[in-house]
């Protein structure tokens, strides 16, 4: 919150669902513009954004399959080094590990500028991670579930 002082913008905080919620709670009670969001559909909370700030995965995903901006808050560094970590920096997502680095990359997106370096996070990379982004993934796991409940035989169609 600390980098987002002074901007002209409202901030919904919404912790992981294991988060002490009353930590949350005390640590945005200074900031007007900040409120604690706990419970509901996160699908919703992202629709609702003009962008995502995040330091989750799953809603980092969300957010980009959902065409939103997102920018990755990498609070301890720990992903550092790892296959994830080398996809979020091959493909330019926007990121940053210290609060003071937060608000030129919040003022950039707000402004609708490319926070991602110039590139997109590539197909090939979303789709390893979340799976094909073509409307029919709900078929795809229905039809394995009869796959493998041998309803239906391989192949067939």
């Amino acid at each position: 919150m600390k980098g987002l002082e002074g901007l002209d913008i409202s901030v919904a905080v919404r912790p992981h669902p294991a988060s002490n919620m009353q930590y949350y709670r005390e640590q945005i009670s200074p900031y007007k513009n900040a409120r604690l969001i706990a419970g509901g559909d996160i699908i919703d909370d992202i629709a609702d954004a003009d962008v995502v700030i995040t330091s989750y995965f799953t809603a980092l995903f969300e957010s980009l399959l959902m065409g939103k901006p997102a920018i990755f808050y990498n609070l301890s560094e720990f992903v550092d080094g790892t296959e994830i970590s080398k996809m979020l920096a091959k493909n330019g997502l926007a990121r940053y590990s210290r609060p003071k680095e937060a608000r030129k990359v919040i003022e950039a997106a707000l402004r609708g500028e490319d926070i991602r370096n110039g590139h997109t996070l590539g197909a090939e990379a979303l789709e390893f991670y979340c799976g094909k982004v073509d409307g029919e993934a709900s078929r795809r796991v229905l039809d394995e579930i009869e796959r493998m409940a041998g309803a239906k035989k391989e192949g067939s169609a």
